[in-house]
């Protein structure tokens, strides 16, 4: 089992200098996460990513829709 080994985290940590190299008109990443999926919210939550209160209700269920800004040099 690869889980809690903090790959994830790690990815997710690298992904601004990723964008920013790789898509540099890009300046956030936004995505959506659902809402039953409290292990994976809490991840995105922990490298970065900002909830913002905002809601899709998608056809698996409702999505929180999280942020991260991209910072530009």
């Amino acid at each position: 089992m690869i889980q809690g080994k903090g790959i994830a985290t790690q990815g997710l940590k690298l992904l601004p200098a990723f964008v920013k190299e790789a898509l540099q008109d890009v300046d956030e990443i936004v995505l959506g996460v659902n809402e039953r999926n409290v292990p994976a919210r809490n991840l995105y939550l922990k490298t970065g990513f900002v909830d913002k209160n905002q809601i899709y209700n998608g056809p698996k269920g409702p999505q929180h829709i999280l942020h991260l800004k991209v910072k530009k040099n």
